[in-house]
């Protein structure tokens, strides 16, 4: 009787089930582990478990994120802003590395003369790519209305950023206004200063 052949290599792994539970071989730095134990006793829940939901909440947040960013600016605006926040991301990720070695520097990209060109040259390129070049002029009759409506727009938010309580300010932006004026910091005086006195500093 004819003996049947083995397979070489390995044997093919068996396919789990949907709601089975698979290992993953992961190796964490020590803080990662201590935070990730620390969480793990305040839920309840067992390192595995701990960590299992914190992978799945990532994916439920990033989700969440491209949804939130396109229901609040366009699928268009929503993907730009995707592609400037991962540019300024990788490039601001140098900003510490910098920092170490350049003790004059603060670690934030958004200080750093060097890395604020490279990120601005990133998306000169982007809007460059992008530029349509149907439409150069609008209708006749809303040209008078849209003529400058960018730098119009600018100014107004600019405005409530600067002042987020003023008289002219509405009401349901006053919150946005103080938290982005926040959230930049110290670089918010730098975009607050008024066009009649530019900050551009010689090559």
């Amino acid at each position: 009787m004819a003996v049947p052949k083995r397979t070489k290599g390995r044997p093919r792994k068996r396919q789990p089930k949907p709601g089975e539970r698979v290992s993953l071989g992961l190796r964490v730095t020590p803080n990662l582990k201590y935070a990730l134990d620390d969480s793990a006793a305040k839920s309840g829940r067992s390192q595995s478990q701990e960590a299992e939901f914190r992978l799945e909440r990532s994916f439920h947040d990033q989700d969440l994120l491209n949804e939130t960013m396109t229901l609040a600016y366009g699928s268009e605006g929503g993907a730009i802003l995707a592609i400037i926040g991962a540019i300024i991301r990788e490039v601001g990720f140098w900003a510490p590395q910098i920092a170490i070695i350049d003790k004059s520097s603060n670690g934030r990209w958004i200080d750093n003369r060097f890395l604020f060109d490279e990120v601005v040259g990133a998306l000169n390129q982007i809007f460059g790519r992008l530029r349509p070049t149907d439409g150069a002029a609008p209708p006749k009759q809303f040209a008078a209305l849209l003529d400058g409506i960018g730098q119009r727009n600018l100014d107004a938010i600019l405005a409530i950023i600067a002042n987020p309580d003023g008289s002219n300010t509405p009401p349901a932006t006053r919150d946005w206004g103080r938290q982005i004026r926040v959230r930049l910091g110290d670089a918010g005086a730098r975009l607050l200063v008024p066009k009649s006195s530019p900050t551009e500093p010689s090559a």
